[in-house]
This record gives structure tokens, sequence and C-alpha cells, in this order.
């Protein structure tokens, strides 16, 4: 009986139920002793895998998120007649739960923010680029008038860089 007990509470300590909370996608990964870690499944919350040998779970945020970029000081962008403007610029994003996968294995998103990680390491300096880009194309004063397209323009770009 005691062996029993013995076998029971080491099958048992190896194992764990990994949850996911509402406005998230899990990432579910097996972590075996003796072999790589792989893919398990995907999860959208509120749930959890129920018990479960050796499974982690990355949970992504598939509800929009705001970034806000500060180009003032000496991040200010010079428009095309050398006028310096300083401005801030948004971009209002979200993960496509359908494509969370695709998201975990290109970007390598793994840790307490993985969201905030992929911006910072794929998306941030590009998308400072593609607005200084459009900024600079238009002399200071015209710059008001040509938000919407300047946005558009940014936007064009960031989706193609974003497509998987």
């Amino acid at each position: 009986m005691r062996k029993l007990l013995a076998i029971l509470a080491l099958g048992i300590i190896g194992c764990s139920n990994p949850s996911t909370p509402a406005g998230y996608v899990g990432y579910v990964t097996k972590h075996p002793y003796t072999m790589p870690v792989r893919f398990y499944e995907l999860q959208t919350g509120p749930t959890s895998t129920g018990l479960g040998w050796r499974l982690e779970v990355t949970n992504i945020s598939v509800t929009p998120n705001t970034t806000t970029e500060h180009f003032v000081g000496p991040d200010a962008v010079l428009a095309k007649d050398n006028l310096r403007i300083e401005f801030r610029a948004h971009l209002l994003w979200k993960i496509d739960p359908e494509n969370v996968r695709t998201f975990v294995e290109k970007y390598g998103a793994a840790g307490d923010q993985p969201e905030k990680m992929a911006y910072e390491n794929s998306i941030k300096e590009p998308f400072r680029t593609y607005t200084r880009e459009e900024v600079q194309k238009y002399n200071g004063l015209e710059i008001k008038d040509n938000i919407d397209a300047i946005g558009s323009a940014v936007q064009a770009k960031i989706l193609n860089l974003t497509r998987h």
C-alpha cells in the first residue's frame, strides 16, 4: 500500500492544471523530462486544461492594446521644410486569437508580458521609423491637414510587417 501511495504521489507531483483567464488565449506546452518542449494545445479563456502531466501555459492577451510613442525633444521629427515637429503617435493593436500559435512561435513570446516583449522587440522601432518617414514627406504646416493619409500609410506598413 505504501509503494502505491509513493508512486501516486510522485505521479501527481509532475501534474499541473494550467489555466487561462477571460480575454486571453493560452499556448499550452508539454515539458517531458527527456524530450524537448513541444506544443500541446491552445485554450481560449476562461478555462483550464484539466490535470495533465508536465503542462505549462503562456497566456496571450487578445484584447486591444494601445501603445504611445513620443516624438519630442531629441526624438522630434524634421518636416520636409526642416521645421522641427513634436508629437505622439498611438498604435491600437491586438493579437488575432486564431494566430496565437504563430505569434508565440514567430516572436518567441514567453514570460510575464509576452505581448509587450513582442512589441518592444519586433514592432516598436519599425513603427517609429514608418511614422517618421511619413511625417517627413510633408511641410510642417501641411502635416495636420494630412493626418489621415499619414495614419493610413503607417497602418498599411505595420499590417504588412505583422502578416504571417
